[in-house]
């Protein structure tokens, strides 16, 4: 009985360490994104950046306090899949009064423009041989909302 239990236990955590490390494709090629994010001129800290690829896994990042980024794939592998990406930015938070974090208890408004999240405009080519930052220049938040102020 205890090769019964020693089997499924070991059964178990192969499907804990799949699922822990995502359904992505095997040998799927990775190129690093990074670049910076600006709202009217000024660094947008605090935004969730997502990369929607035409083909493949959403990769993801949030802008650090001088607007610069990094993505991440299926959450735990660094980069984006190559090719044409509908991008999405927000700063959207939704209340959560349950939530240990602040910001989250109290959420916080959207401060970009619908054109660049709900009804996003940006497109990007992710190319094989990616060097060069990706950078967002975002115009037409008006000044009070800016994040910071």
């Amino acid at each position: 009985m205890s090769n019964r239990n020693s089997g499924i236990g070991s059964l178990l955590l192969s499907v804990f360490c799949i699922a822990w490390l995502g359904c992505g494709e095997p040998g799927v090629e990775l190129v690093p994104v990074t670049g910076s994010v600006t709202l009217n001129g000024l660094p947008l800290s605090d935004a969730v950046i997502t990369f929607f690829p035409e083909n493949g896994e959403t990769s993801q990042g949030r802008t650090r306090e001088d607007g610069s980024y990094e993505l991440t794939y299926l959450g735990h592998a660094q980069g984006a899949v190559p090719g044409r990406h509908t991008v999405f930015i927000s700063t959207f938070v939704e209340a959560d009064p349950d939530a240990d974090d602040p910001l989250k208890q109290s959420g916080r408004e959207e401060l970009v423009p619908e054109k660049y999240n709900s009804a996003t405009m940006l497109h990007v080519e992710v190319i094989h041989s990616q060097k060069e930052p990706i950078d967002f220049v975002l115009e037409g938040a008006s000044p009070e909302k800016m994040p910071g102020e």
